[in-house]
């Protein structure tokens, strides 16, 4: 999937005091969520509604 189609996304991933940390950027919902092996449809649910997934990760659109 190229740049153009795919929707770039940031993990941040929360550490123990609280604060997210940045754990890396992909150009697509799809490269991030094999990137923690899950659904690419996991990642767009929770990118959209800014939930934190499993009270670890939290996604975010992302500029490359």
């Amino acid at each position: 999937m190229s740049s153009i189609r795919g929707c770039p996304v940031g993990i941040y991933e929360k550490s123990d005091s609280e604060v997210f940390q940045f754990k890396g950027s992909f150009v697509s919902a799809r490269k991030a969520a094999e990137f923690l092996g899950i659904s690419n449809k996991t990642v767009c649910t929770y990118k959209k509604s800014g939930k934190i997934f499993k009270d670890k990760y939290k996604f975010l659109r992302f500029r490359l």
